[in-house]
C-alpha cells in the first residue's frame, strides 16, 4: 500500500532492516533502482515527474516538505516541474549525501495542513519560488502567472511577505501592480514602454461586449481627448501556437 501511494518510491527511514536488505538485493539484480542513498524506487527506467518529487521529498526525511516550484505545481500551477527539486527539511544532510537534482533548504517552519505528497502552502511556495528563481525576470513570471491563475491572493501574498524574504520588494510591487490590472510580464513591459514614451496610464482589463454579446477583458485601453478609444491586446509567445492564434483572430474580429 505504501509503495502504491508513493508511486513505487520508498524512503529507507520507512523500511525495516530486512526490507532495506531486500531492496539492496533488488537493486543489485537491476529490478529496483536507488536515485539517492536514502531512497529506493521499484522498477527500472527513467523516473516520472511524480516519482522524482516523491524521491526528493523522501530523501529529506519524515518532516520534509516539497517547496518552491515543485510545491506550486502540486497546488495547480500550470507549468512543468524543473530540476533541482526544492525540499525544506528539519534534519541535516551534507552535500555529499544529496544528488545534484535535489536542493535542500533548512531551517524552516514545517507546520501546515497534511497533504500527499507533503508540501508547503501555496503562498509560501510562491514566495520561495520567486526568491530562488535564477533571475528577476523569471521571478516576475512565476509571481504574475500564479496570480493570473488565481492560485494565490495578491492581498494575502502582501500580508505573508516578511523582511527576510528574498526579492521582497519585487514581489510586493508585482502584487500591487496585479491589483491595478497588470496580469503578465508582457503587460508590465508595456507599462514601462508607455511610461518611457510619455503616454498616459491606460485603463487595465476594461470590460467590453463583443459582437456576439460576450463580455471581454481588454488588456489596455486609452481614451483620447477627442473622445476616440484605442485598445491594445498584449500577447505572449504562446499566442503564436495555431490553436491560440486562430482563437485570437476570432476574438479580435468579434471585438
Amino acid at each position: 500500500p505504501l509503495l502504491a501511494a508513493q508511486h513505487n518510491v520508498v524512503g529507507r527511514w520507512q523500511m525495516t532492516p530486512s526490507q532495506v536488505r531486500a531492496a539492496r538485493r533488488s537493486v543489485q539484480l537491476q529490478e529496483w533502482q536507488q536515485p539517492s542513498n536514502h531512497v529506493y524506487v521499484m522498477g527500472r527506467g527513467p523516473l516520472t515527474t511524480e516519482q522524482s518529487m516523491w524521491a526528493a521529498l523522501l530523501h529529506g526525511g519524515a518532516e520534509a516538505r516539497l517547496a518552491g516550484r515543485a510545491a506550486l505545481v502540486l497546488h495547480g500551477w500550470k507549468h512543468p516541474v524543473t530540476r533541482p527539486i526544492d525540499v525544506v527539511m528539519a534534519r541535516h544532510l551534507t552535500r555529499s549525501q544529496t544528488p545534484d537534482w535535489i536542493r535542500l533548504h533548512r531551517p524552516i517552519e514545517l507546520a501546515g495542513p497534511s497533504q500527499e505528497p507533503a508540501r508547503v502552502d501555496v503562498h509560501t511556495a510562491l514566495i520561495q519560488a520567486a526568491g530562488w528563481a535564477g533571475s528577476d525576470r523569471q521571478a516576475m513570471f512565476i509571481v504574475l502567472s500564479c496570480l493570473q491563475q488565481r492560485l494565490v491572493s495578491a492581498d494575502r501574498l502582501l500580508q505573508r511577505l516578511s523582511p527576510r524574504c528574498r526579492r521582497r520588494t519585487l514581489i510586493a510591487d508585482l502584487a500591487s501592480e496585479f491589483l491595478h490590472g497588470i496580469t503578465s510580464v508582457n503587460e508590465r513591459d508595456f507599462a514601462a514602454l508607455c511610461a518611457g514614451w510619455g503616454l498616459p496610464e491606460p485603463m487595465r482589463q476594461s470590460r467590453v461586449y463583443d459582437a456576439s454579446g460576450v463580455l471581454r477583458a481588454i488588456d489596455a485601453e486609452f481614451r483620447l481627448s477627442d473622445g476616440r478609444v484605442r485598445r491594445v491586446e498584449i500577447e505572449g509567445m504562446h499566442h503564436f501556437e495555431p490553436t491560440n492564434f486562430l482563437a485570437d483572430v476570432d476574438r479580435h474580429n468579434a471585438l
